[in-house]
């Protein structure tokens, strides 16, 4: 309507640096090669963004904090929600809590494997983020082509395209 005023979204991004701890009886490929992003890209990249309003979100012990930002991890899942609904974009490995931003409205950078998977019917995680869990056609930019541990600059490159 004429005069109503929109105010800026609460954050331009949010991270979700996970934490996953190796579990061999889960998955025997994090034992093998870790599917965090290691803690020197988080840092360039919380640097890279430092003039931007940005928040950790997750659980305490399965996410970390970097760099500049607001920690708000921990949150409830409601205010998570609606924080998610009012930031502009989402960054991180693929993870339960980058699937829940789909469901928020909240664009998302993630990155992944590219493997076909018999759990999926042949299909890979680019197809769970862009049609299987994406009701709502949110935009998302899947990063698959360098599996966990793509580079600053690929993953700063597609931030910036929701920016």
């Amino acid at each position: 309507p004429s005069g109503t005023m929109f105010s800026p979204p609460d954050f331009d991004i949010l991270i979700h640096a996970r934490n996953l701890k190796p579990n061999p009886w889960y998955d025997k490929k994090v034992v093998k090669g870790s599917r965090n992003w290691p803690t020197d890209r988080w840092v360039a990249v919380s640097e890279y963004f430092k003039d931007k309003r940005v928040a950790y979100i997750g659980s305490m012990t399965g996410a970390r904090v970097f760099g500049n930002g607001e920690d708000l991890r921990g949150l409830p899942l409601d205010k998570l929600c609606d924080v998610m609904a009012n930031s502009r974009v989402i960054i991180g490995e693929s993870s339960g809590t980058i699937h829940l931003a789909s469901y928020c409205g909240l664009s998302q950078v993630v990155w992944t494997h590219k493997h076909k998977e018999k759990s999926l019917d042949g299909h890979t995680n680019r197809w769970r983020y862009e049609k299987a869990w994406n009701p709502f056609n949110t935009p998302v930019t899947v990063i698959d082509s360098y599996g966990w541990q793509p580079s600053v600059d690929v993953v700063a490159k597609a931030v910036e395209g929701y920016l």
